[in-house]
């Protein structure tokens, strides 16, 4: 019948990305649910996205299960985390120049979710390591969240390193981390979680927001690393990989928000991928890629 027209998703909003390093924004692929499933072939068939194995995609999107300790005590990390970070219940804009296919898109900021968080640090496989057996590095840390929560949270998380390009967002985490410490609010959550003692000197001392080019961070102690590289063109997406072999002697694992290019090469082997939760796709997840350091490279 002539009135009546097909069916169309409404289109979903993405973060505006505030990385800028030598035009690497351009040319990229987001895997969100923006994209959709004919966005993902189309870049396969361009050949834009490498095909890394054949390992399994888990399709999980639930927060993993835990004792009554541990869920009481991440419903107090979360209501800390709304009350430090409820400043930033806003559009927070960039300068950053974008091609015209990104500006097309909503110019909201984006991030893991707590819930996205857990199913990140379960992947990586830092909800089962040992107490204070990790140090964990958040590359393109926003505003701060992700790398809080997995300081509260993860008992294996000894040290915890944000590293954002962004200026504004950087002075965003460090204000909403200051209030945590300045109110005991971390050393509570972090003694609570490690059921000892925590001082106000160490929680400062253990977590590090650092605002620059994540390019020239020090990742040689980090174990686990976080890329946020949905924005990430192709170029600036090689040298990550070529930085995460080089420098990162300490590696276990890392998780990127798309594919890394010849990963092999740099030492490190694709294990499969999840789907977190991020606020720009909700439930339904972003697919995050999983790697490791291969046994020849230590």
């Amino acid at each position: 019948m002539p009135w009546l027209r097909p069916w169309r998703p409404p289109k979903p909003s993405v973060p505006r990305c505030g990385n800028r390093l030598q035009g690497a924004l351009r040319g990229t692929v987001h895997l969100s649910a923006r994209a959709g499933f004919s966005a993902l072939l189309a870049a396969v068939a361009g050949g834009r996205l490498r095909r890394a194995s054949t390992a399994i995609v888990a399709v999980s999107r639930a927060e993993p299960e835990a004792d009554s300790a541990t869920l009481a005590h991440r419903g107090e990390v979360d209501a800390a985390l709304d009350s430090a970070w409820k400043h930033l219940d806003r559009v927070l804009r960039d300068d950053v120049g974008l091609n015209s296919a990104v500006e097309d898109q909503a110019r909201t900021y984006g991030e893991v979710t707590p819930t996205g968080a857990r199913r990140l640090a379960e992947a990586l496989g830092l909800s089962q390591a040992g107490f204070g057996s990790s140090h964990f590095v958040d590359l393109g840390s926003g505003c701060g969240k992700l790398v809080t929560q997995a300081y509260l949270e993860w008992p294996a998380v000894k040290r915890a390193v944000g590293v954002e390009l962004c200026p504004e967002r950087t002075a965003q985490a460090k204000q909403a981390w200051s209030k945590l410490v300045a109110s005991g609010t971390a050393a509570s959550l972090r003694g609570s979680m490690l059921q000892q003692n925590v001082s106000q000197r160490t929680v400062q001392e253990d977590l590090v927001l650092v605002q620059g080019d994540l390019l020239e961070a020090d990742i040689s102690q980090a174990t686990h690393i976080f890329v946020s590289s949905l924005c990430f063109g192709e170029e600036l997406l090689a040298a990550v990989c070529s930085k995460l072999g080089r420098e990162a002697s300490s590696l276990r694992r890392a998780a990127t928000l798309t594919a890394l290019p010849h990963s092999r090469a740099a030492g490190l082997r694709y294990t499969g991928s999840v789907f977190a939760e991020m606020t720009w796709t909700g439930v339904e997840g972003t697919r995050v890629w999983l790697y490791e350091r291969q046994e020849s490279q230590h």
